[in-house]
């Protein structure tokens, strides 16, 4: 029936998500490996945690799937309600709302990231601090701070 054929499609799918779901999960416990080998428990294990802290955090909070999750059934309702223009209208208007308030996270996060980096490491020496900054893309020698990772990190949600 009408009914099996769903299930079977969703049984289906959720098959393929939990598939690739646990393939991840296992390259990010590879990776996790092979970071503890070469770094090991040092204060450059630390640098390296903490460069990524800022950006994955980012990425946690804006790229994946939260917006998604909360716009596909708006969207989906106003093309039903009011048709294709007025939800283009709409996607426009969220488009160029997300991507200011985007530019303007990042552009604050490349500000005070020499500050955030000294609040999340406060027991970083100059030596752990210069790695740290290696790591989150810091020019720490001349500090003149690049700040790759953190712009990284918001452009990354347009992915």
């Amino acid at each position: 029936s009408q009914n099996t054929k769903i299930n079977d499609k969703i049984a289906k799918s959720s098959l393929k998500m939990s598939i690739v779901t646990a393939i991840s999960r296992l390259f990010g416990l590879v990776r996790d490996q092979i970071q503890a080998a070469l770094l090991g428990t040092t204060f450059i294990a630390d640098a390296f945690a903490i460069g990524f802290i800022l950006p994955n955090l980012l990425r946690r909070l804006f790229a994946e799937g939260n917006m998604v999750a909360s716009f596909i059934p708006v969207f989906t309702k106003l093309e039903k309600e009011k048709g294709e223009n007025e939800s283009k209208k709409f996607f426009r208007a969220i488009f160029t709302l997300l991507t200011l308030i985007l530019i303007l996270i990042v552009s604050i996060g490349i500000i005070i990231s020499p500050l955030l980096v000294k609040l999340l490491y406060k027991s970083a020496n100059n030596v752990s601090l210069s790695f740290v900054y290696f790591f989150s893309g810091f020019d720490a020698g001349n500090f003149k701070y690049k700040r790759i990772l953190f712009n990284f990190g918001g452009k990354s949600n347009f992915a």
